[in-house]
């Protein structure tokens, strides 16, 4: 009977994530234009197919590409932003062209990694209902679907990082080698390069393991290595950009630094907590609509 009824919870994951790719198909099928973001995460893929022996020559920020026996590679796409859907779309550009249709599909299969790796960890950790009954909701909520296929302020990439951070927590947690540990390392690396301020997730999420695990966080010196070794290889771009641009992240902080109070920011925040399940401001100023 057990089995029966997982059976049955596992098909739902699974037309979860069918759902979630159906919405998504038919929004790009509806083909609006590029907004902003879309076209801003992908100019280094066009320039690399095209002008690859110099830098970029459209406006960028400083020291965000770097040579390499003579071409030329982008280390971030802004000062926060890696260049990971350069790289996704570049060897795609080259064998069907420069599409939008790309773009955007690249884009909704990096929002399905996300959901199975945070979905696969639940079932782990909880129960295969519980990955079922996420994965269902997250996957046809339209502010979801939507952030994810037009890739706002890079929403996809970091929902498929986060996901990836998911599955090797769930490898970890189930082998516990300093491999296992590698790879765990090596996700949260590639994550704080693809978003530099998910390093917030990042380290809620270690300051979360030491107050709810306590001594059962204490694991061999061993694996911390390991895993700080996997940060290094998973985050190397984003480490060379800190280098070379002499923290030109953390000088990012300065330029969009608010003189608010904090009345004023938390009033902010509640307005954007409000607008999370229908994302109608977001929305609008993808495509410059009205207030």
């Amino acid at each position: 009977m057990a089995s029966a009824v997982t059976s049955r919870w596992l098909l739902v994951l699974r037309f979860a994530l069918a759902a979630y790719l159906l919405l998504g198909a038919l929004m790009i099928r509806q083909k609006p234009g590029l907004q902003y973001d879309e076209a801003l995460h992908v100019i280094g893929a066009v320039h690399m197919r095209h002008l690859p022996h110099q830098e970029l020559t459209l406006p960028h920020d400083p020291d965000t590409w770097a040579p390499v026996f003579g071409r030329w590679f982008p280390l971030m796409t802004l000062r926060y932003t890696g260049a990971v859907k350069d790289y996704l779309c570049w060897p795609l550009f080259a064998q069907f062209g420069t599409r939008t249709s790309i773009v955007r599909m690249v884009s909704l299969l990096l929002g399905a990694v996300g959901l199975w790796g945070m979905a696969a960890l639940l079932r782990q950790q909880v129960s295969v209902s519980a990955a079922a009954a996420f994965a269902l909701l997250i996957a046809i909520n339209p502010s979801n679907v939507s952030a994810t296929v037009f890739d706002n302020s890079a929403v996809g990439i970091v929902m498929a990082s986060l996901g990836l951070c998911c599955l090797a927590i769930s490898k970890y947690l189930n082998r516990g080698t300093p491999l296992a540990a590698f790879a765990l390392g090596l996700t949260m690396g590639f994550a704080i390069w693809a978003r530099a301020n998910t390093a917030w997730v990042v380290g809620a999420f270690l300051v979360a393991v030491f107050l709810v695990l306590r001594r059962q966080a204490l694991v061999p010196l061993s694996h911390w290595i390991a895993a700080a070794i996997g940060g290094i290889v998973g985050g190397f771009p984003f480490l060379m950009y800190q280098i070379v641009s002499r923290g030109g992240t953390w000088e990012a902080l300065s330029i969009f630094a608010r003189a608010d109070t904090l009345h004023d920011r938390l009033l902010t925040r509640l307005v954007m907590l409000s607008e999370t399940l229908l994302f109608d401001r977001e929305h609008r100023a993808m495509w410059n609509g009205p207030t």
